[in-house]
């Protein structure tokens, strides 16, 4: 056990503080040991946003492992490749590109004030428009009409129950006051703190008692709360839906989406045959303190806030673990030391899997629930970005699960949904990680489908529009409107293979 943390203590200091001759050489080990005690925004002044083409060896892949953040996977084929890099690294990586003729087209070439705008904007839509028109959705067949064969109206003229009373005891679930929720409210115009988004929760919870179950499943490293929302209130022992958003602390598109859907789910009458059907657990913020973090500290933070206790970690002193590499189905297994993005056990990179396979307390949750509803949950739904890809296992492995064709067909309801709600703007691509993305090991989805067993899994990587990371708050409700369809025609189609009620 020694032996094998040592050589890999060695790698990791022959991996960041190697002498050679790049110019940073002294600057990079600095930069790794750096304390996280600093409270101020990390500030991205002279950082890059390259594009270059696909095809690259691997040997560039592994130059650039060290150098980059990669947005976009290095080994898929037919797809340029995007990544972020440091003003530190800029000079090294450009003259490596050129001296491979390797052309590179600078899409961002100062990504702080590409941040900025992306602030700027979010903090115009603080109270959003006053007069807006609510689009609920048309009238449409319902999931009912296509399990029985009947009509049935899915917009008729019933209401969401009038609740006279709250409902006592539901505790604040962060521990930021209220206030910030009075202040700004919750809509879907712009992006919001985690504190407006748990307030709401409760709200919700309060106003639809008969509906809305909050279940506090865990608490973070750092003290918060880990709250799934149960929508549903009929029999018990029925068909669930789980879905996972915000376990990337930066995608915050993943939780502004899935919020909108328990919104509409909720709220909105044209649903209701879904909860007739379905009970949902849902997910909104699977990393709260990452969430928070890129709130406050880091735009463009990825993993939870934990810290690594081993001895890979005494000098760096990074903190996080990338959740979605911590789950103990393939975890740790075929990693490679420079891999950029399915996993390493360098606790200072981005994809960091742990100390062990369920590490980190948020990851334990989702286990811990996803096992005790496992005989109801019949799809698991995780929401990521950026991409427009719609992905089922595996993901650790280029091999297909045996019903490969089901997920494949059942998919394509998904994506053809949301297609058609985004106006023909929004396709998604169908696939598994290692055809369509890269290769992880780790991950949620592999873990709901190999472990728990659920058959429909899929990881859902949500548009960019251009911005990557930083998607404009304009275009929230278009992508989480376009995803709620997508849901409903994948939920629809998965109640066809179900028995009836």
């Amino acid at each position: 056990m020694w032996g094998k943390q040592i050589v890999i203590l060695v790698s990791f200091l022959l991996t960041f503080c190697e002498v050679e001759s790049s110019e940073n050489a002294t600057e990079d080990c600095h930069e790794f040991a750096k304390s996280e005690d600093e409270n101020s925004m990390k500030d991205y002044s002279g950082y890059q946003v390259l594009k270059i083409p696909h095809g690259l060896d691997r040997i560039s892949i592994a130059f650039l492992s060290k150098r980059v953040d990669f947005w976009t996977s290095p080994y898929q084929n037919g797809t340029d490749v995007k990544f972020l890099v440091s003003s530190d690294y800029a000079r090294d990586v450009k003259k490596y590109l050129e001296s491979r003729n390797i052309p590179a087209k600078v899409l961002i070439k100062n990504f702080q004030s590409e941040i900025d705008r992306f602030e700027g904007e979010n903090e115009m839509m603080l109270s959003g428009p006053k007069d807006t028109e609510v689009h609920h959705f048309m009238k449409r067949s319902t999931i009912w009409d296509d399990i029985f064969g009947f009509m049935m109206t899915a917009t008729g003229s019933r209401k969401p129950r009038k609740v006279e009373h709250s409902v006592k005891g539901n505790e604040i679930l962060q521990k930021s006051p209220r206030v910030i929720t009075q202040r700004l409210g919750m809509d879907w115009f712009r992006y919001h703190r985690l504190a407006t988004i748990y307030t709401w929760m409760e709200q919700l919870a309060n106003d639809y008692p008969d509906n809305v179950k909050l279940n506090i499943i865990g608490i973070t490293e750092e003290g918060r709360n880990i709250v799934v929302i149960k929508i549903g209130g009929g029999l018990p022992n029925r068909p669930a839906i789980f879905i996972e958003g915000g376990i990337h602390a930066r995608e915050w598109i993943s939780p502004a989406t899935v919020t909108f859907i328990v919104n509409e789910l909720v709220t909105n009458p044209a649903n209701r045959d879904l909860l007739d059907y379905y009970d949902f657990f849902v997910l909104p913020v699977a990393n709260p303190d990452g969430y928070e973090y890129t709130h406050t500290e880091d735009r463009m933070w990825r993993k939870n806030r934990g810290q690594s206790k081993t001895i890979l970690n005494i000098i760096s002193n990074c903190k996080g673990v990338d959740l979605n590499r911590n789950f103990a189905y393939n975890w740790g297994e075929d990693l490679q030391f420079l891999s950029a993005k399915g996993g390493t056990p360098m606790p200072c990179l981005e994809t960091y899997i742990g100390d062990k396979a369920f590490s980190e307390a948020e990851t334990q949750a989702i286990k811990n629930f996803v096992l005790q509803h496992r005989h109801n949950i019949v799809a698991y739904l995780a929401y990521h970005s950026f991409g427009q890809k719609m992905l089922y296992p595996w993901s650790h492995t280029k091999d297909k699960v045996p019903d490969w064709a089901e997920l494949h067909h059942m998919a394509n309801a998904m994506a053809s949904a949301a297609f058609e709600a985004s106006g023909g703007k929004d396709y998604y691509e169908i696939g598994t990680a290692a055809d369509i993305q890269y290769m992880a090991s780790g991950g949620s989805d592999d873990w709901a489908r190999g472990v728990a067993g659920i058959k429909w899994v899929y990881l859902i990587e949500l548009p960019g529009k251009g911005h990557g990371f930083l998607l404009p708050p304009k275009w929230i409700q278009q992508v989480a409107r376009s995803n709620l369809a997508g849901l409903r025609g994948l939920v629809t189609a998965i109640s066809r293979t179900l028995p009836r009620l």
